[in-house]
């Protein structure tokens, strides 16, 4: 039996391959990866197609062209404010999908969203390029 779970995950996201394929007799993007999350970074590998996938290419293009300078996130909780430092060279994302499971097979998870949290490009360029592509 197969089981597939809707799930939320945040982390660093590391691609590992990057490959077209013909649906329909269009090119379709399809991106293997992987989502290192947690206080130990347990790894979750993902599946990014279509859409989404077209979007990461876009904002790893970007990431590559203007690598930031330094990579922060700011964690306010009761009232206190620190800094949290992100990994270098892995853009801090949030992902939504289907976690799809396979009886003696590791699981996969099959994206469709995701939200770049660490983005080198200023705001009104991804403003932009939200409202014309």
């Amino acid at each position: 039996m197969n089981y597939v779970n809707h799930v939320y995950l945040q982390g660093y996201l590391e691609i590992l391959s990057a490959q077209t394929v013909q649906v329909n007799g269009q090119e379709v993007p399809v991106l293997h990866g992987l989502l290192h999350t947690g206080e130990f970074l347990s790894t979750h590998k993902l599946l990014i197609t279509n859409a989404p996938a077209a979007y990461v290419l876009e904002m790893i293009r970007d990431i590559q062209d203007n690598p930031p300078v330094h990579q922060a996130a700011l964690l306010i909780e009761e009232g206190q404010i620190s800094i949290l430092p992100l990994m270098k060279d892995k853009p801090l994302v949030v992902v939504e999908g289907r976690l799809i499971s396979k009886p003696k097979q590791e699981s996969v998870v099959d994206v469709k969203w995701i939200t770049f949290l660490s983005v080198p490009t200023p705001f009104e360029r991804q403003e932009e390029r939200r409202w014309s592509g």
